[in-house]
């Protein structure tokens, strides 16, 4: 598949034909990460990052569940 090189600003735009897109799942504003490796540009979704204190300021008395797995020792859990 080709794709065509605009330039934007100080860089280059690279045109991503609709189908990889697609595949991909790419979607507008989306974010990616570019590297370089060997002779290949390699283009990557960013994973989401998630920041501990938001986390915890989700946790409230409605969305927490009790103890779990409490029963009675199966095995040799007391040695």
């Amino acid at each position: 598949m080709g794709g065509r090189v605009a330039k934007r600003g100080s860089g280059l735009d690279l045109g991503i034909s609709g189908s990889i897109v697609t595949d991909f799942g790419i979607l507008e504003n989306s974010l990616v990460d570019t590297s370089f490796r060997k002779d290949e540009v390699v283009i990557e979704p960013m994973r989401e990052r998630y920041v501990l204190g938001e986390l915890l300021a989700g946790i409230s008395l409605e969305n927490v569940h009790g103890e779990v797995g409490m029963d009675e020792p199966v095995g040799q859990e007391f040695l």
